[in-house]
Protein backbone atom coordinates (compact mmCIF):
# COMPACT_ATOMS: atom_id res chain seq x y z
CA UNK A 1 0.00 0.00 0.00
CA UNK A 2 0.87 3.54 -0.73
CA UNK A 3 2.01 6.15 2.12
CA UNK A 4 -0.80 7.92 1.62
CA UNK A 5 -4.75 7.51 0.35
CA UNK A 6 -7.63 9.67 -0.21
CA UNK A 7 -11.15 9.21 1.47
CA UNK A 8 -15.18 10.60 0.77
CA UNK A 9 -16.77 12.31 2.94
CA UNK A 10 -18.25 8.49 4.12
CA UNK A 11 -14.98 7.77 5.60
CA UNK A 12 -12.97 8.44 8.75
CA UNK A 13 -9.63 8.07 8.55
CA UNK A 14 -7.76 6.71 11.48
CA UNK A 15 -3.82 7.22 11.82
CA UNK A 16 -2.03 5.89 15.09
CA UNK A 17 0.06 8.12 17.21
CA UNK A 18 3.93 7.02 16.86
CA UNK A 19 5.02 5.15 20.31
CA UNK A 20 1.68 5.35 21.81
CA UNK A 21 -0.67 3.06 19.56
CA UNK A 22 -0.63 0.49 17.24
CA UNK A 23 -2.55 0.98 14.00
CA UNK A 24 -3.52 -2.73 13.78
CA UNK A 25 -3.83 -3.14 17.44
CA UNK A 26 -6.51 0.12 17.52
CA UNK A 27 -8.37 -1.46 13.96
CA UNK A 28 -9.05 -4.78 15.61
CA UNK A 29 -10.48 -3.18 18.68
CA UNK A 30 -12.73 -1.20 16.27
CA UNK A 31 -13.87 -5.09 14.93
CA UNK A 32 -15.21 -6.44 18.29
CA UNK A 33 -19.26 -6.53 18.22
CA UNK A 34 -20.02 -4.45 21.07
CA UNK A 35 -17.62 -1.72 20.27
CA UNK A 36 -19.10 -1.80 16.59
CA UNK A 37 -22.45 -1.76 18.19
CA UNK A 38 -21.95 0.80 20.29
CA UNK A 39 -20.78 3.05 18.20
CA UNK A 40 -23.98 1.76 15.31
CA UNK A 41 -26.17 3.01 18.39
CA UNK A 42 -24.78 6.62 18.13
CA UNK A 43 -25.51 7.19 14.52
CA UNK A 44 -26.86 10.29 13.50
CA UNK A 45 -29.63 10.86 10.80
CA UNK A 46 -32.51 9.84 8.76
CA UNK A 47 -32.94 6.04 7.83
CA UNK A 48 -30.69 5.02 5.17
CA UNK A 49 -28.13 8.31 6.16
CA UNK A 50 -26.95 7.89 9.13
CA UNK A 51 -23.95 8.81 10.10
CA UNK A 52 -20.98 8.63 12.43
CA UNK A 53 -19.14 11.97 13.39
CA UNK A 54 -15.72 12.53 14.10
CA UNK A 55 -16.48 14.35 17.15
CA UNK A 56 -18.66 11.13 18.55
CA UNK A 57 -15.38 8.58 17.10
CA UNK A 58 -12.50 10.94 18.55
CA UNK A 59 -14.19 10.64 22.10
CA UNK A 60 -14.58 7.07 22.64
CA UNK A 61 -12.57 5.60 25.12
CA UNK A 62 -10.35 2.85 24.60
CA UNK A 63 -8.37 0.14 26.67
CA UNK A 64 -4.34 0.58 25.58
CA UNK A 65 -2.05 -1.47 26.93
CA UNK A 66 1.50 -0.75 26.61
CA UNK A 67 2.92 -0.60 23.38
CA UNK A 68 4.57 -3.73 22.86
CA UNK A 69 2.04 -5.55 24.06
CA UNK A 70 -0.06 -3.85 21.32
CA UNK A 71 2.25 -5.19 18.97
CA UNK A 72 1.82 -8.49 20.55
CA UNK A 73 -1.81 -8.49 20.47
CA UNK A 74 -1.90 -7.25 16.87
CA UNK A 75 0.38 -10.05 15.60
CA UNK A 76 -1.61 -12.79 17.17
CA UNK A 77 -4.68 -11.45 15.47
CA UNK A 78 -3.33 -11.06 12.05
CA UNK A 79 -1.27 -14.72 12.26
CA UNK A 80 -4.73 -16.07 12.50
CA UNK A 81 -6.06 -13.90 10.18
CA UNK A 82 -3.90 -14.77 7.54
CA UNK A 83 -4.10 -18.88 8.40
CA UNK A 84 -7.82 -18.11 7.50
CA UNK A 85 -6.88 -15.89 3.96
CA UNK A 86 -4.81 -19.10 3.18
CA UNK A 87 -7.73 -21.73 3.91
CA UNK A 88 -9.84 -19.39 1.50
CA UNK A 89 -7.15 -19.13 -1.13
CA UNK A 90 -7.07 -23.01 -1.04
CA UNK A 91 -10.87 -22.84 -1.24
CA UNK A 92 -10.69 -21.03 -3.99
CA UNK A 93 -8.32 -22.96 -6.16
CA UNK A 94 -9.77 -26.27 -5.49
CA UNK A 95 -13.64 -24.84 -6.79
CA UNK A 96 -11.67 -23.75 -9.82
CA UNK A 97 -9.71 -27.32 -10.38
CA UNK A 98 -13.26 -28.84 -9.48
CA UNK A 99 -15.08 -26.43 -11.91
CA UNK A 100 -12.39 -26.73 -15.12
CA UNK A 101 -12.27 -30.72 -14.09
CA UNK A 102 -16.18 -30.93 -14.90
CA UNK A 103 -16.35 -29.44 -18.04
CA UNK A 104 -13.54 -31.55 -19.39
CA UNK A 105 -15.22 -34.56 -17.73
CA UNK A 106 -18.06 -33.99 -19.09
CA UNK A 107 -17.16 -33.06 -22.62
CA UNK A 108 -14.65 -35.85 -23.17
CA UNK A 109 -15.91 -38.35 -20.68
CA UNK A 110 -13.25 -41.30 -18.95
CA UNK A 111 -12.26 -43.25 -21.75
CA UNK A 112 -10.62 -41.11 -23.98
CA UNK A 113 -12.46 -42.29 -26.89
CA UNK A 114 -13.63 -40.17 -29.67
CA UNK A 115 -16.31 -37.61 -30.09
CA UNK A 116 -19.31 -36.17 -31.78
CA UNK A 117 -20.84 -32.81 -32.61
CA UNK A 118 -24.43 -32.55 -30.62
CA UNK A 119 -26.90 -29.49 -29.84
CA UNK A 120 -24.51 -29.39 -26.81
CA UNK A 121 -21.42 -28.86 -28.34
CA UNK A 122 -18.69 -32.16 -28.52
CA UNK A 123 -19.66 -34.98 -26.37
CA UNK A 124 -17.88 -39.10 -26.45
CA UNK A 125 -19.45 -41.16 -29.46
CA UNK A 126 -21.14 -43.88 -26.47
CA UNK A 127 -23.02 -41.10 -24.80
CA UNK A 128 -26.31 -40.33 -25.66
CA UNK A 129 -28.20 -36.95 -25.09
CA UNK A 130 -31.79 -37.60 -24.06
CA UNK A 131 -34.57 -34.82 -22.69
CA UNK A 132 -34.57 -34.42 -19.23
CA UNK A 133 -38.62 -34.68 -18.76
CA UNK A 134 -38.06 -38.46 -20.76
CA UNK A 135 -36.10 -39.62 -17.18
CA UNK A 136 -37.79 -37.52 -14.57
CA UNK A 137 -41.10 -36.12 -12.88
CA UNK A 138 -40.85 -32.31 -12.10
CA UNK A 139 -43.19 -30.86 -9.69
CA UNK A 140 -43.47 -27.29 -8.41
CA UNK A 141 -43.35 -26.74 -4.77
CA UNK A 142 -45.56 -25.75 -1.89
CA UNK A 143 -47.02 -22.00 -1.79
CA UNK A 144 -48.32 -20.50 1.79
CA UNK A 145 -48.51 -17.44 3.57
CA UNK A 146 -45.93 -15.70 5.61
CA UNK A 147 -48.00 -16.60 8.34
CA UNK A 148 -47.86 -19.98 8.21
CA UNK A 149 -44.06 -20.49 8.84
CA UNK A 150 -42.93 -20.97 12.06
CA UNK A 151 -44.57 -24.37 13.10
CA UNK A 152 -45.54 -27.53 11.16
CA UNK A 153 -43.14 -29.68 8.30
CA UNK A 154 -39.53 -28.92 7.59
CA UNK A 155 -39.48 -27.04 4.04
CA UNK A 156 -36.85 -26.37 1.82
CA UNK A 157 -35.80 -22.75 0.77
CA UNK A 158 -33.87 -21.40 -2.07
CA UNK A 159 -31.61 -20.00 0.38
CA UNK A 160 -30.99 -23.93 1.33
CA UNK A 161 -29.66 -24.60 -2.03
CA UNK A 162 -26.51 -22.68 -2.91
CA UNK A 163 -23.51 -25.32 -1.76
CA UNK A 164 -20.21 -25.89 -3.13
CA UNK A 165 -21.18 -29.86 -2.72
CA UNK A 166 -23.80 -31.43 -4.60
CA UNK A 167 -26.57 -31.88 -1.56
CA UNK A 168 -28.22 -29.15 -0.32
CA UNK A 169 -27.70 -27.63 2.95
CA UNK A 170 -30.64 -29.07 5.35
CA UNK A 171 -29.24 -27.12 8.70
CA UNK A 172 -31.27 -24.17 8.45
CA UNK A 173 -34.69 -25.37 7.13
CA UNK A 174 -38.10 -24.02 8.68
CA UNK A 175 -41.17 -25.48 9.08
CA UNK A 176 -44.83 -24.17 7.93
CA UNK A 177 -48.26 -25.06 8.60
CA UNK A 178 -49.20 -26.64 5.84
CA UNK A 179 -51.48 -30.30 4.80
CA UNK A 180 -49.12 -32.02 3.32
CA UNK A 181 -49.75 -34.57 0.93
CA UNK A 182 -47.51 -37.74 0.09
CA UNK A 183 -46.17 -36.06 -3.26
CA UNK A 184 -45.38 -33.06 -1.76
CA UNK A 185 -42.37 -34.62 0.36
CA UNK A 186 -39.30 -35.14 -0.61
CA UNK A 187 -36.97 -38.33 -1.49
CA UNK A 188 -33.64 -39.22 -1.20
CA UNK A 189 -31.82 -38.52 -4.29
CA UNK A 190 -34.36 -35.77 -5.70
CA UNK A 191 -32.78 -33.14 -7.50
CA UNK A 192 -34.02 -30.04 -6.83
CA UNK A 193 -33.74 -27.05 -9.52
CA UNK A 194 -33.91 -22.53 -8.42
CA UNK A 195 -37.55 -22.02 -9.92
CA UNK A 196 -37.11 -18.28 -9.14
CA UNK A 197 -34.01 -15.98 -8.51
CA UNK A 198 -33.56 -12.39 -7.79
CA UNK A 199 -30.05 -12.80 -9.60
CA UNK A 200 -30.04 -14.03 -12.97
CA UNK A 201 -27.43 -16.39 -12.48
CA UNK A 202 -28.88 -17.87 -9.50
CA UNK A 203 -31.44 -19.41 -11.76
CA UNK A 204 -31.97 -23.39 -12.09
CA UNK A 205 -29.07 -23.98 -9.65
CA UNK A 206 -29.59 -27.77 -8.99
CA UNK A 207 -28.81 -29.34 -5.71
CA UNK A 208 -29.55 -32.87 -4.28
CA UNK A 209 -31.63 -34.07 -1.85
CA UNK A 210 -30.31 -36.57 1.10
CA UNK A 211 -32.06 -38.32 3.61
CA UNK A 212 -33.51 -36.64 6.29
CA UNK A 213 -34.72 -37.94 9.45
CA UNK A 214 -38.01 -35.59 9.74
CA UNK A 215 -40.28 -35.40 6.20
CA UNK A 216 -39.13 -32.79 4.66
CA UNK A 217 -41.05 -30.52 1.70
CA UNK A 218 -39.81 -27.91 -0.25
CA UNK A 219 -41.31 -24.28 -0.97
CA UNK A 220 -42.85 -22.85 -4.35
CA UNK A 221 -39.13 -20.85 -5.72
CA UNK A 222 -38.37 -25.17 -6.41
CA UNK A 223 -38.97 -27.35 -8.78
CA UNK A 224 -37.99 -30.98 -7.94
CA UNK A 225 -37.00 -33.18 -10.50
CA UNK A 226 -37.60 -37.36 -9.42
CA UNK A 227 -35.83 -39.99 -11.73
CA UNK A 228 -37.94 -42.11 -13.34
CA UNK A 229 -35.45 -44.41 -14.32
CA UNK A 230 -32.40 -46.74 -12.84
CA UNK A 231 -30.21 -45.89 -15.71
CA UNK A 232 -29.30 -41.94 -14.40
CA UNK A 233 -26.93 -41.51 -11.28
CA UNK A 234 -28.81 -38.97 -9.67
CA UNK A 235 -24.83 -37.40 -8.58
CA UNK A 236 -23.90 -37.41 -12.06
CA UNK A 237 -26.52 -35.79 -13.16
CA UNK A 238 -26.34 -33.28 -10.64
CA UNK A 239 -23.17 -32.54 -11.32
CA UNK A 240 -24.30 -32.11 -14.74
CA UNK A 241 -26.52 -29.33 -14.08
CA UNK A 242 -23.66 -27.50 -12.42
CA UNK A 243 -21.32 -27.07 -15.71
CA UNK A 244 -20.48 -23.71 -16.59
CA UNK A 245 -21.94 -24.97 -20.29
CA UNK A 246 -24.97 -26.36 -18.41
CA UNK A 247 -25.27 -23.27 -16.74
CA UNK A 248 -25.05 -20.61 -19.53
CA UNK A 249 -27.49 -22.95 -21.18
CA UNK A 250 -30.15 -22.77 -18.56
CA UNK A 251 -29.91 -19.20 -17.49
CA UNK A 252 -30.22 -18.53 -21.23
CA UNK A 253 -33.29 -20.25 -21.18
CA UNK A 254 -35.03 -18.24 -18.00
CA UNK A 255 -37.68 -15.74 -18.11
CA UNK A 256 -36.63 -12.19 -16.82
CA UNK A 257 -38.99 -9.90 -14.47
CA UNK A 258 -39.01 -8.74 -11.83
CA UNK A 259 -37.02 -12.13 -10.78
CA UNK A 260 -35.79 -14.75 -12.81
CA UNK A 261 -38.06 -17.64 -13.82
CA UNK A 262 -37.48 -21.41 -15.12
CA UNK A 263 -40.46 -23.54 -16.15
CA UNK A 264 -40.69 -27.11 -16.05
CA UNK A 265 -41.22 -26.89 -20.17
CA UNK A 266 -37.85 -25.30 -20.12
CA UNK A 267 -36.45 -28.06 -17.95
CA UNK A 268 -38.31 -30.89 -18.97
CA UNK A 269 -37.09 -30.14 -22.79
CA UNK A 270 -33.38 -29.43 -21.70
CA UNK A 271 -30.70 -31.56 -23.06
CA UNK A 272 -28.88 -34.34 -20.73
CA UNK A 273 -26.09 -36.49 -21.62
CA UNK A 274 -26.09 -40.17 -21.40
CA UNK A 275 -23.20 -42.21 -21.12
CA UNK A 276 -22.79 -45.61 -19.12
CA UNK A 277 -24.01 -45.97 -15.86
CA UNK A 278 -20.77 -47.19 -14.63
CA UNK A 279 -19.01 -44.29 -16.22
CA UNK A 280 -21.49 -41.90 -14.56
CA UNK A 281 -20.63 -42.92 -11.20
CA UNK A 282 -17.04 -43.28 -12.18
CA UNK A 283 -17.18 -39.31 -12.88
CA UNK A 284 -19.27 -38.92 -9.58
CA UNK A 285 -16.93 -40.30 -7.58
CA UNK A 286 -13.96 -38.28 -9.00
CA UNK A 287 -15.95 -35.20 -8.51
CA UNK A 288 -16.86 -36.24 -4.63
CA UNK A 289 -13.40 -36.13 -4.20
CA UNK A 290 -12.76 -32.28 -4.72
CA UNK A 291 -16.16 -31.90 -2.62
CA UNK A 292 -14.97 -33.41 0.20
CA UNK A 293 -11.49 -31.38 0.13
CA UNK A 294 -13.17 -28.12 -0.57
CA UNK A 295 -15.42 -29.49 2.61
CA UNK A 296 -12.61 -30.30 4.82
CA UNK A 297 -10.97 -26.78 4.07
CA UNK A 298 -14.38 -24.68 4.90
CA UNK A 299 -14.77 -26.77 7.90
CA UNK A 300 -11.02 -25.59 9.08
CA UNK A 301 -11.59 -22.19 7.96
CA UNK A 302 -14.67 -22.23 9.98
CA UNK A 303 -12.44 -23.37 13.16
CA UNK A 304 -10.10 -20.14 12.33
CA UNK A 305 -13.13 -18.04 12.16
CA UNK A 306 -13.96 -19.17 15.62
CA UNK A 307 -10.40 -18.94 17.33
CA UNK A 308 -10.17 -15.31 15.86
CA UNK A 309 -13.29 -14.49 17.61
CA UNK A 310 -12.50 -16.04 20.43
CA UNK A 311 -9.01 -14.39 20.88
CA UNK A 312 -10.16 -11.23 19.88
CA UNK A 313 -12.74 -10.92 22.48
CA UNK A 314 -10.07 -12.12 24.89
CA UNK A 315 -7.31 -10.39 24.08
CA UNK A 316 -8.86 -7.15 24.00
CA UNK A 317 -10.49 -7.43 27.13
CA UNK A 318 -7.70 -9.07 29.38
CA UNK A 319 -9.33 -12.17 29.87
CA UNK A 320 -6.05 -13.28 27.13
CA UNK A 321 -2.18 -11.94 27.47
CA UNK A 322 -0.27 -11.19 25.21
CA UNK A 323 2.92 -11.16 27.33
CA UNK A 324 3.98 -14.57 27.38
CA UNK A 325 4.39 -14.15 23.06
CA UNK A 326 6.48 -11.03 24.09
CA UNK A 327 8.64 -12.91 26.87
CA UNK A 328 9.10 -16.09 24.72
CA UNK A 329 10.54 -13.87 22.23
CA UNK A 330 8.11 -14.65 19.71
CA UNK A 331 7.26 -11.09 19.74
CA UNK A 332 9.57 -8.26 19.36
Amino acid sequence: PTPFGIATTEIIPIQAVVDVSDKFYLFYYLLLPNVRAMLAGRMQGTTGRQRLSKEILANLEIPLPPLPEQHAIAHVLQTIQEAKFVRQREIALERERKAALMDYLFSHGTKGEPRRQTEIGEIPESWKVVKLGDKVELKNGINFKKEQKGQGILTVDVLNMYSDGIYLNTDNLYRVDYKIRDRDLLKTKDILFVRSSLKQEGVAWASLFNEHEEPVTFCGFLIRARLTTLEIDPEFLTNYFRTSFARKLLVSKSARLAITNISQATLSSFPIVLPSFFEQREIAEILQVFDKKIATLEQEAAHIDELFHTMIDELMTGQRSAVPLLESGVIQ
